[in-house]
């Protein structure tokens, strides 16, 4: 069974494929290239921290110390993949998928 968050966010990436590239071209046109990219760049490295310090907080009560190195290999290759993204409207894809991927496992784990 899936979390609220996990239906909530699932209808937000399936929704927002609709309206985003206009939302993104309106921050274009506002922002330079530059800021543009910083703010995406802030805001993955925000999110990213806040995963980070969650999985070893409260993943540790959780997991089992094996998954946890796992998902913690996992999650540093996609921040250093997505690093050498040049595309910022790709680095938004693997944040928002990662963000789905990581409330699976969440769910997965309440289920065992």
């Amino acid at each position: 069974m899936f979390s609220k968050i996990t239906v909530i966010w699932s209808a937000w990436i399936i929704s927002s494929a609709f309206f985003m590239r206009q939302v993104l071209n309106f921050i274009k046109s506002n922002l330079s290239s530059v800021g543009f990219k910083t703010s995406i760049s802030v805001l993955f490295a925000l999110l990213s921290v806040t995963a980070f310090v969650y999985i070893l907080r409260v993943g540790r009560n959780r997991l089992k110390v094996p998954r946890i190195v796992l998902i913690l290999v996992v999650f540093i290759a996609g921040v250093i993949y997505a690093l050498g993204m040049g595309i910022p409207e790709e680095q938004m894809h693997l944040i928002n998928f990662g963000v789905l991927g990581w409330l699976g496992v969440m769910d997965s784990e309440k289920l065992s």
